[in-house]
């Protein structure tokens, strides 16, 4: 939150007194407490009082009870507020990428935003030669945030970000599937070497499975015959990774594996599995 604040500190009554001056609706306000040993112990304090404060008033709307005057910054933090316990960790993410792009309209008013405004910083992007589905993905999380304006909020009429030109005929690079030749001289390259990459490359490629999903494998997932595919390996905090869930219900599967998959699988397991 970009609250304008200061803090003091001062000796008083044989001990440390801390002062958080704080700025809310072009008032100045403060909040202080005394009582401590050391000039040490009152910063540590004021450290967590701030941030104490800071939650407080984004979560009451003390700051902008107007929307009519939020920036486009302070509405993320309302917006990221709301919705943590709603989306992914990565989707947190990279919506917080996404609108560090957007530095040039951070302290503008939301509803003075124009395509215009999104426009340049979209151009800055391609000058710095950014990749067009970087581009692409930039803009698309920075809609989120203007249409949850529209649509929840009711801050704005319409998205400035839904007209924004983006760069057309972009080459993409030739994709094709290896054949079964190349699929058989990969794995044979890394059997000796890197068991473990074999173990993934063997594994996605006699099933189709995602990388995360090969990697939130438990012994459990393992038939005889099939794999129980119901989780995945995946950035689940802030830049912290572990596991959790797919993408969507529909994720969630049990697929036919061959016999030799399956036992590579649990020699690979029982191998490296801790005693």
């Amino acid at each position: 939150m970009d609250l304008q604040y200061n803090i003091t500190y001062r000796q008083k009554d044989k001990g440390w007194q801390y002062i958080i001056s704080y700025k809310v609706d072009s008032k100045w306000r403060q909040k202080a407490k005394q009582g401590y040993r050391t000039k040490q112990e009152a910063k540590k304090a004021s450290d967590k009082a701030l941030s104490e404060l800071k939650e407080y008033l984004l979560e009451n709307r003390v700051i902008n009870h107007d929307y009519n005057n939020i920036t486009f910054k302070e509405f993320y933090e309302i917006y990221n507020y709301d919705n943590k316990l709603y989306i992914t960790a990565s989707t947190a993410e990279n919506l917080k990428y996404s609108v560090n792009n957007f530095k040039l309209i951070h302290d503008k008013k939301l509803k003075d935003i124009t395509t215009s405004d999104i426009q340049v910083v979209i151009d800055n992007m391609y000058r710095e030669n950014r990749k067009q589905t970087t581009v692409r993905s930039r803009l698309a999380y920075i809609n989120i945030l203007f249409n949850a304006a529209v649509n929840k909020y009711n801050i704005i009429t319409e998205s400035p970000a839904a007209d924004v030109k983006l760069k057309k005929n972009i080459d993409k690079p030739e994709r094709r599937a290896l054949d079964k030749k190349e699929v058989d001289d990969l794995l044979e390259a890394l059997k000796n070497d890197k068991l473990s990459y074999y173990i993934v490359a063997l594994t996605a490629s006699t099933t189709g499975m995602r990388i995360g999903e090969i990697l939130g494998l438990t012994k459990g997932d393992i038939g005889e015959d099939t794999i129980n595919v119901n989780k995945q390996y995946k950035m689940i905090g802030d830049n912290v990774f572990g596991l959790g869930p797919l993408k969507s219900k529909n994720s969630n599967r049990i697929i036919p594996v061959p016999k030799t998959t399956i036992d590579a699988i649990n020699s690979f397991m029982v191998l490296y599995s801790p005693a």
